[in-house]
């Protein structure tokens, strides 16, 4: 696409679109891969009940979150 830009590269372990799991909203980017992935998808929905049920789980888990978006802004501000 004549508008898009390379904004990160990601690698095995890696995870994205968090922000769609716990805000409602139009998506912040497209990801599009250079080499064949291996994915899993997971619904809103799905995540929230996960949530709701695995208190533990779900700190660890925005933990993850947060630091993972915390390290793309320090990149993209770098």
């Amino acid at each position: 696409e004549s508008n898009a830009r390379h904004l990160n590269t990601l690698g095995p372990g890696s995870f994205l679109g968090e922000i769609s799991l716990v805000q409602d909203g139009p998506v912040s980017a497209n990801v599009r891969a250079k080499t064949a992935v291996r994915a899993l998808r997971i619904t809103r929905e799905s995540f929230q009940h996960f949530l709701a049920t695995h208190d533990a789980a779900s700190l660890h888990i925005y933990r993850l979150f947060t630091q993972n978006l915390a390290a793309r802004v320090r990149a993209l501000s770098g």
